[in-house]
């Protein structure tokens, strides 16, 4: 009689598991998994042994809550920025990307700089040949604060050619731990990046740390953001990165992370994988986290988030008010491909299956020659057919409830409701 087993999807691995699959063999509540695909044949009553051993003997939440309660620095520990400039081993590396941020960038650079820490940390700064005055601000504080701000001035726009800009950042950082704020987001709690690695430390069994994150639009007004302003305290793990109706996100805003630097150590190969994944950065590092480890949530806010839609040359001004769900669909595809040829692991089909709703409701809240095009080659390309019906009848309920409020919304900008 071989190991007991736990189904995940449409794929089957030992309980005993480790090293990539770890993160699957999470014990938090696994009757949680959206599509009830996630059962444990041996019954419920190893789910509650799991559970309580992972809550008493691990000690989560209760050692978490107390120890969390003592991550700000002693004030004699406190490092100043005027003595960071000689230390040669960062323990952290802050990750900055880039590009026509004239306007925002010194608020970035300063909420990076603010920080009260224990330990030196590098900011690595990607240019990518922004035509405005970017790169004369970033010259500025790479002046005035030698060894820290550690520059890369492209050229030639790099995005342009296909190439990924956050790879030229990553590929030379040295922290154990990887930090990230792109130029036109901002910190705002000068305790954020100590209590984040101070946790880490304690806590070796986790991969990254995040936290609710404050949202503005371009007039700095403050708005709600699902999945970024409404974090709470809680572990993310590989259930909720499945959970509808935005499978594959990362536990919230990409400048909230700190998170083990994986890339020191891992294989070539993958990392080769991951880098040539036709997905957006933050999906394809949101899986790679989940294949490795779960993730700490605060649930205080310590960044700021600009929700830019009508300038500049963000993804979010970028697509604004566009049918997205081909594109969602190919980078699921995409990120499949990647889970598969580096772990070995088949993502669930389901990640897919949402892609075709959400290009419906465009066809019925704006019918258009393109969009019910989109909706016909989504249908056409959806692999495992055979299950597409049996879940969308165990969503029909989301998916009705997301109709009308698509029509409502709809008919309010025409004032017809």
């Amino acid at each position: 009689m071989g190991l007991p087993t736990l189904e995940w999807g449409w794929q089957r691995y030992p309980l005993e598991s480790r090293g990539a699959l770890r993160p699957f063999m999470r014990h938090y509540p696994l009757s949680s998994f959206p599509n009830k695909g996630l059962q444990n044949p041996i019954g419920p009553g190893l789910n509650l042994g799991l559970i309580t051993y992972s809550i008493f003997s691990e000690g989560r939440f209760f050692g978490i809550f107390i120890m969390d309660r003592l991550d700000k620095p002693d004030k004699d520990f406190l490092v100043g920025m005027e003595n960071m400039g000689n230390e040669t081993v960062p323990l952290v590396s802050v990750s900055v990307i880039t590009y026509n941020h004239e306007k925002y960038i010194r608020q970035c650079l300063d909420g990076i700089l603010m920080q009260n820490v224990n330990f030196p940390y590098e900011v690595l700064v990607h240019d990518d040949a922004s035509p405005d005055g970017t790169a004369d601000i970033i010259r500025e504080y790479e002046a005035k604060y030698p060894g820290i701000i550690k520059p890369i001035y492209q050229t030639e726009n790099q995005h342009s050619q296909g190439k990924a800009a956050s790879k030229f950042n990553w590929d030379r950082a040295c922290g154990k731990y990887l930090a990230f704020c792109e130029g036109d987001d901002y910190w705002t709690d000068s305790a954020k990046l100590q209590r984040q690695v101070n946790f880490l430390e304690r806590h070796p069994e986790y991969i990254a740390t995040a936290h609710r994150v404050n949202v503005i639009n371009e007039r700095g007004e403050t708005i709600d953001y699902p999945g970024y302003s409404d974090v709470v305290e809680h572990v993310y793990t590989i259930d909720e990165y499945f959970k509808p109706p935005f499978p594959g996100k990362l536990p919230s805003q990409l400048a909230s992370l700190v998170m083990r630097n994986v890339f020191l150590t891992l294989d070539s190969h993958i990392q080769d994988l991951f880098y040539s994944c036709n997905a957006l950065g933050d999906r394809r590092l949101s899986l790679l986290l989940v294949m490795m480890g779960d993730t700490y949530c605060f649930s205080e806010a310590m960044t700021t988030y600009r929700y830019i839609t009508s300038e500049g040359a963000s993804w979010s001004a970028r697509v604004h008010g566009k049918n997205l769900s081909y594109v969602t669909y190919k980078q699921h595809l995409a990120l499949q491909q990647f889970a598969y040829e580096a772990f070995g692991f088949e993502l669930p089909a389901f990640t897919l299956y949402d892609t075709l709703p959400y290009a419906f409701l465009m066809v019925i809240c704006q019918p258009s020659r393109s969009n019910f095009k989109i909706l016909l080659d989504i249908a056409i390309d959806m692999p495992k057919k055979h299950l597409m019906m049996l879940y969308y009848l165990d969503r029909m309920p989301h998916y009705i409830t997301r109709l009308v409020a698509r029509i409502k919304t709809h008919l309010k900008m025409r004032d017809l409701w």
